[in-house]
């Protein structure tokens, strides 16, 4: 697996994987918080890829009917759902914090375009999985 930061410098996956390890700060994203998170960081992934091969990428709803404020969030419960389908046939019960932490990586790098890394994202994500157990986020309806 390859991760990439916002200016498309190579970073060390095991070195990430250790700044995640430490995520007890702050408090606990609700599953609002990661719907908009991944909404928000997909597009801003796409913008940054679109500047890096010099084309325009714009997201927006289809229909112009559709409330924008909802828009992003609306994406970032799309992609919750892909998330918790690659999560979920991977991990179980018994799956450690490594385990967990480096499948959100990889989930996350298959599914936000270039595979870049957004630290903020995979914080909320991470944090988010760890409080509420992969039992019980795989046993909630997507």
């Amino acid at each position: 697996m390859f991760l990439f930061n916002e200016q498309h410098e190579q970073l060390n996956v095991q070195d990430v994987k250790a700044e995640l390890k430490n995520l007890n700060d702050g408090t606990t994203p609700t599953i609002e918080d990661v719907q908009s998170a991944l909404g928000n960081y997909y597009n801003q992934a796409l913008k940054l890829q679109a500047a890096r091969f010099q084309f325009k990428a714009e997201l927006k709803p289809v229909a112009a009917t559709t409330n924008q404020a909802a828009f992003l969030p609306g994406i970032g419960a799309k992609i919750l759902a892909e998330l918790k389908k690659i999560l979920c046939g991977l991990l179980d019960g018994t799956s450690t914090e490594d385990q967990i932490i480096q499948a959100v990586l990889s989930a996350l790098a298959s599914i936000i375009p270039g595979g870049v890394f957004i630290k903020a994202l995979a914080n909320i994500v991470i944090k988010y999985l760890l409080s509420t157990g992969i039992t019980a986020f795989c046993g909630v309806a997507a």
